[in-house]
């Protein structure tokens, strides 16, 4: 729900959302990042035993490794994937992030991140204990009767002072108290608290829609299981 403020100068929407929502939402992205995290180290865990026939040296340092740098990877290699063929080897350094880009960004508003290095940064979050961070985004707004003089007068007021009005936005963004809209604009009373609604999106950070790049890390997986099976 959409509140506002009473101001002869602003009109100030903010959101009612429930804190324990969002907490839930959290939760759940850091179970799909934990399987998603887990799927690539089973498989080359499974990798390994086929190609030892079952006598692993050390199984406990086998993982997926995922390295921004060459010589980073280099250094994990033979630790983490060592006892893999070379041919198994070969395809996993292939999809490391250090080779550039692999589809598009997951948002227009923030920077590129690579598939794999965004899931090694949520799944530490995940690990170290602390809830994936979660946007309320708002992407839609609508408002009673009762506020529509004001919310037209604030278009206005955007056209007829576009450079004080680009200096001045910020994003809008949901959180419990929170203000997420103002209209500075000379405004009459209303009287009643609640004056609409707003539609929101569950982004991560820098504003990347939840969904779209979970699918997008999923897909990438995908094309390791793939790639390497």
């Amino acid at each position: 729900m959409i509140m506002s403020r009473r101001n002869i100068k602003s009109l100030f929407l903010k959101s009612r959302i429930y804190p324990d929502l969002r907490d839930h939402i959290s939760i759940t992205v850091g179970m799909i990042v934990h399987l998603l995290r887990s799927s690539l180290d089973n498989m080359v865990f499974e990798r390994a035993q086929v190609n030892k026939t079952g006598y692993l040296r050390h199984p406990e340092t086998l993982q997926f490794p995922i390295c921004d740098s060459s010589n980073d990877y280099n250094k994990k290699v033979k630790r983490q994937v060592g006892e893999l063929s070379q041919g198994d080897r070969r395809i996993i350094e292939s999809f490391q992030p250090y080779h550039g880009l692999a589809g598009r960004p997951d948002s227009y508003s923030g920077p590129y991140i690579h598939q794999l290095s965004l899931l090694r940064q949520l799944s530490n979050s995940d690990k170290h204990r602390s809830l994936v961070n979660i946007l309320v985004d708002p992407n839609q707004f609508e408002t009673s009767r009762m506020v529509t003089p004001i919310i037209n007068e604030w278009c206005r007021w955007t056209r007829d002072n576009h450079k004080e009005y680009i200096n001045s936005f910020r994003p809008a963004e949901m959180k419990v108290g929170e203000v997420v809209f103002e209209a500075k604009i000379k405004m009459e009373r209303i009287e009643s608290d609640a004056v609409g609604y707003a539609t929101s999106e569950i982004a991560l950070d820098e504003r990347r829609s939840a969904i779209p790049t979970l699918k997008r890390i999923h897909s990438f997986i995908d094309l390791i299981h793939s790639a390497i099976s």
